[in-house]
């Protein structure tokens, strides 16, 4: 009787788990006086003064295309103001002044005023417009204030409750799942522990752009914005912060305290490959 012995080596490569790490550069800055808020269209970029009087249209390396006024009262400083434009190309223009208490105004791309209505939504609270012209904005619910931060270009609301650091950001609409909570986007108001309280954001139908504060258990605090993809994961940071909007090709504008515009885009995506082996096997017989 002979026993034989069959040695298997199963060597077997699985196919690499490859996640991507997203990095930005500082493409382009101009200065836009009295900046206040930005939208873009296509390739171009819309901002509204911090008044709410004054409405410039620029290019994506910021030449002025076109500026007009909105005709409000004449140094009248808006309580709120929010800017929004609707695939047909008509710019929608939210300002609060302390006799109006919120007001949307819709002009042609020229400037030319179609219509006028009141804002139905607590001014301070979050203002955009759909491709179809609908007008969102935050809602006072159980004496809490939620802010809509963005609208997706799939209707998905993302917003979070003012002055709350814990579960940043909610999400409500077709795409729910990209919503960062937990230890990345929130903690204890108190910092105890580490912190990321939002306080803008803008969305594409696959990534997420949050601006916001980030503290650690020091109670140390920096501006920053953070990317994420689908589950949602953390695809990298902008060190920049304020009010933002997405471009074409994935550039990313800010507005800064100063009025100065910035447009950042990405660069080098760092793939981060892990691959699993198998093992040595034998047989008997």
């Amino acid at each position: 009787m002979r026993s034989v012995i069959v040695a298997i080596i199963a060597l077997v490569l699985v196919s690499p788990t490859t996640a991507r790490a997203q990095t930005f550069t500082l493409e382009t800055t101009w200065s836009s006086p009295d900046a206040g808020t930005i939208v873009t269209e296509s390739s171009t970029v819309w901002i509204l003064t911090r008044s709410g009087t004054q409405v410039t249209r620029y290019d994506a390396f910021g030449a002025e295309l076109v500026s007009w006024s909105t005709n409000r009262p004449d140094g009248t400083h808006a309580l709120g103001r929010g800017i929004g434009v609707d695939g047909a190309g008509f710019v929608y223009v939210m300002t609060s002044t302390y006799e109006t208490r919120g007001l949307v105004q819709k002009f042609a791309a020229d400037g030319t005023l179609v219509d006028s209505q009141p804002f139905e939504f607590p001014y301070t609270n979050g203002f955009a417009v759909d491709a179809l012209g609908n007008i969102h904005g935050g809602d006072d619910e159980f004496d809490t204030q939620t802010v809509l931060l963005a609208l997706g270009p799939d209707g998905t609301r993302y917003t979070n409750i003012r002055g709350c650091c814990g579960r940043t950001l909610d999400a409500s609409g077709p795409g729910t799942v990209m919503t960062p909570q937990g230890d990345e986007c929130g903690g204890p108001s108190n910092l105890s522990t580490s912190c990321f309280s939002a306080s803008y954001a803008a969305a594409t139908n696959s990534r997420l752009y949050v601006s916001g504060y980030s503290c650690n258990a020091a109670s140390e605090c920096a501006t920053v914005t953070k990317v994420y993809g689908a589950g949602p994961s953390l695809l990298g940071t902008i060190p920049d912060y304020g009010p933002l909007a997405l471009g074409s090709s994935g550039a990313v504008y800010f507005v800064g305290n100063d009025g100065v515009i910035k447009k950042w885009v990405p660069s080098v995506s760092t793939p981060t490959a892990r691959s699993t082996w198998g093992a040595l096997k034998a047989l008997w017989r």
